[in-house]
């Protein structure tokens, strides 16, 4: 049986995947806590959700949502760490709507058994038809869950073959590795595709107009009510394989990060996401908050265009990859929560090799390969200047500025009859 949600696996299931650094309170025996009485979550958010459409990128308060209300076929599993906190075990797999699946020797067929009683939200089987008519839905809308299924080696939907109601087999057109766990990922989650289409005009042939404000949930929670703008209320699916142990999340819209983190100790919510970086240090020293660390798998970088000058000039961008004060940008905007990379694997992935990295900040071998980028340029390399100045990047959501790969998360400690005050800040996933 697919376990039940409770405070921790919350945390995981909604935030783990990415990792990060949790700031908390300390952490009730979750689930003995969660067994003995019914809780409700409330949960101060940056942002209202754009779109419930669950292939559409749009932030990790917003994949914290999908992750509630869809369902995938099957998940990571977990591991707990030293200090009590769980994070994702990416070396093995936790069925959700499976009850078992196999993957041939040649890893070009994955095999899938659902289990029997599963239901979407409204009562209506989700069934290997239904399954099947999700992820051929994903390639028909063009956005990226197809473009998911294509990356794990199944083309189309001509590739999937439904045997009966509980089995469905992907015939991969190559072998992946990944083929299997890539089922994981938000992008492949489980929509009821027939109540979509019901929604299809002309101008907008697979309801995704529809899908922005409504949806038919298959996760372990359904959107009860929704003031865009301000809050939403989500309570357990009424069909849920496992009953959750949460009756209730709030999910709270305060856009001001100073002012997520005020009603955080004020114990006005329980937990607050995208808590600004600045503000960690000091959360630390709050009394009875508990910070703990734990690896992101998302990193940021300054891209360069190969197209437009000067950055047409490989001189040039080695230059640029010469310059950059690395530890600053670690220590001055991620206040030390962030690790380097070297590859555009994340360090704790497989594949990530460092060694190929030949760069650290060496203000001399700039000035070499910004001298040798001048003459293509027609500059004097002798009258250039390198000048390098913290940027805070503008957006439209939270505050962004930081950069590096840190996920942070806090938490208040439990007062006599309330559950702790949770909050937590996705520096960079």
């Amino acid at each position: 049986m697919p376990t039940a949600v409770t405070r921790r696996r919350f945390m995981v299931h909604t935030l783990g995947v990415i990792g990060g650094t949790m700031v908390s309170g300390p952490l009730l025996p979750l689930l003995a806590e969660a067994a003995k009485r019914k809780q409700v979550l409330r949960v101060a958010v940056e942002r209202d959700f754009e779109s419930l459409r669950p292939d559409m990128s749009a932030g990790y308060t917003n994949f914290m949502l999908k992750r509630l209300i869809y369902t995938t076929a099957l998940l990571w599993g977990t591991q707990q760490r030293p200090d009590g906190t769980l994070t994702y075990d990416l070396n093995t797999i936790e069925p959700l709507l499976l009850s078992a699946y196999k993957v041939s020797d040649d890893r070009q067929l994955i095999e899938f058994t659902l289990r029997p009683n599963a239901k979407f939200a409204n009562g209506d089987p989700l069934h290997a038809p239904a399954l099947k008519d999700a992820y051929a839905w994903l390639f028909a809308n063009g956005g990226s869950g197809g473009n998911q299924l294509k990356v794990n080696g199944v083309p189309n939907a001509e590739h999937i073959e439904v045997v009966d109601d509980v089995t469905l087999r992907l015939h991969l057109d190559r072998p992946v590795a990944w083929g299997l766990y890539g089922n994981a990922l938000l992008g492949t989650s489980i929509v009821h595709a027939k109540e979509i289409m019901k929604h299809a005009t002309a101008d907008d042939p697979y309801g995704l107009k529809w899908l922005e404000t409504k949806t038919v949930e298959s996760g372990p929670f359904v959107i009860e009510t929704w003031q865009k703008g301000s809050m939403m209320s989500l309570v357990p699916h009424p069909h849920a394989l496992q009953p959750s142990r949460l009756e209730r999340i709030i999910l709270q819209v305060v856009p001001d990060a100073s002012t997520r983190r005020i009603v955080l100790e004020r114990g006005d919510v329980d937990f607050a996401v995208q808590i600004a970086t600045k503000d960690i240090p000091g959360l630390r020293k709050v009394s009875g908050v508990k910070v703990t660390s734990y690896p992101s798998s998302r990193g940021w970088w300054f891209g360069m265009t190969w197209r437009k000058a000067p950055f047409n000039n490989i001189h040039f961008r080695r230059a640029m990859a010469w310059a950059m004060p690395y530890e600053t940008l670690l220590q001055v905007v991620t206040q030390g929560l962030a690790e380097r990379l070297r590859s555009c694997v994340p360090n704790n992935i497989s594949g990530y090799v460092e060694e190929l990295w030949p760069y650290e900040t060496n203000l001399e071998k700039a000035r070499q390969e910004f001298g040798a980028s001048a003459g293509a340029r027609g500059l004097h390399g002798d009258r250039a200047r390198l000048c390098w100045r913290p940027l805070r990047r503008r957006s439209d959501g939270p505050d962004q500025g930081e950069s590096g790969q840190t996920w942070h998360h806090a938490h208040h400690p439990e007062n006599a009859d309330r559950p702790e005050k949770d909050a937590h800040d996705q520096q960079t996933g």
